[in-house]
């Protein structure tokens, strides 16, 4: 599954900051058989909604044929081909499993000889009748457009990459989208310009950070990761804050327990096997664990706390014994190469290390397995 393509920014983003592919910038493509538009799809999940125009084909600037993605829960079938201003007899779905996780192969075929237009999407073809003139000119257009009367603000959260359009069984145009960077993408075939309007390129967002939000937090601060949801989870002194990756949505959690007195070495986990988050203190082998009905911590710390021997260790739950381990770490100019067990029924136990020596460390990487962990570099 090769990460490039270009993505749409969607209903999370202002309508004139959401994304739009027009195949032939200031132009037409003008066919002489039966044309053929084909791209593979892919969603993006955890986004709020999903409602929106895969793509819109004009012929002739007269008649938009629209690929129509409806989510809605009283729709038995939620991709739609709408043929004018009515919806045809056209509509399918796709395995949400596969929408979100594989790319989709579709096909668009409009037959002026024939009057036919045929879809096809993996292995499933549909067809209906369509009147169309031969030698047409057509404008594609994926996502947002501001293209005469034919304008669309409605953008699925999608991807997209290896657009194709074919006249007959002739290959004429190819845009293989894996760009990460302009506007202007020319086809591999004949240099025809493609326009991107304010594109996210996939292969760019896999090596380069991006700001998402600036935070402000008192006192120190700690976080944690929440794999399963993809939450951002900030400690700090009087609250907690909850931030949903995906959609950037906050969630503000006051304590009620009074400040969380953090000190040196401290970290926080979010604990899946458990649905914990937890702040861990190894110095004053202590726990503390935050309760979100009750917007409690139920333990403290000893504040100031007297250094740290722990700075920078890393941890992992296992599902095996349903405890939490803890590796390495700095302090007192001194590295560690301790492993230690924090048991379900909160005790503390030193684990001895067999096999190869374990260097003593800090700043290691750590990659859970469902029997152990693999530890990788560190200082």
């Amino acid at each position: 599954n090769a990460q490039y393509g270009l993505g749409f920014a969607s209903h999370e983003a202002v309508l004139d900051q959401r994304t739009g592919l027009d195949l032939s910038k200031d132009r037409q493509i003008c066919l002489d058989d039966e044309a053929e538009l084909s791209f593979e799809l892919s969603f993006m999940p955890n986004r709020s909604d999903y409602f929106g125009y895969v793509v819109r084909i004009i012929a002739d600037d007269k008649t938009n044929i629209d690929l129509l993605y409806d989510r809605s829960l009283n729709v038995e079938k939620h991709f739609k081909i709408v043929l004018g201003g009515k919806f045809s007899d056209i509509a399918f779905n796709i395995d949400s499993a596969k929408l979100f996780n594989e790319w989709i192969p579709i096909a668009i075929k409009l037959d002026a000889h024939t009057h036919l237009i045929t879809v096809k999407c993996g292995d499933r073809i549909y067809t209906e009748k369509l009147a169309i003139d031969a030698r047409s000119c057509l404008k594609v257009l994926f996502g947002y457009n501001d293209y005469k009367e034919f304008k669309t603000t409605d953008v699925p959260a999608m991807k997209i990459r290896n657009v194709q359009i074919r006249d007959g069984k002739r290959l004429l145009h190819h845009w293989p989208l894996d760009d990460d960077k302009g506007t202007e993408i020319n086809d591999v075939i004949k240099g025809m310009t493609a326009l991107a309007i304010n594109p996210q390129w996939i292969k760019r967002l896999h090596y380069e950070w991006g700001l998402l939000q600036d935070v402000k937090i008192n006192g120190q601060a700690s976080t944690a990761f929440d794999p399963r949801t993809e939450s951002v989870f900030i400690v700090g002194r009087d609250s907690l804050l909850k931030i949903h990756i995906p959609t950037g949505q906050r969630s503000v959690f006051k304590y009620q327990s009074g400040p969380l007195l953090l000190v040196n070495g401290n970290q926080s986990f979010f604990d899946t096997l458990n649905n914990q988050l937890l702040n861990i203190c190894i110095d004053q082998k202590t726990i503390s664990v935050f309760d979100f009905a009750s917007q409690k911590w139920s333990e403290n710390f000893i504040y100031p706390g007297a250094g740290t021997s722990y700075l920078h260790f890393n941890k992992f739950s296992s599902p095996v014994d349903s405890s939490l381990y803890f590796v390495g770490g700095y302090g007192h100019f001194l590295f560690k190469n301790e492993i230690q067990r924090y048991a379900p029924d909160g005790t503390w136990q030193p684990v001895a290390v067999g096999g190869e020596p374990f260097t003593p460390r800090y700043l290691a990487a750590l990659g859970a397995t469902p029997n152990g962990a693999y530890i990788l570099g560190g200082y």
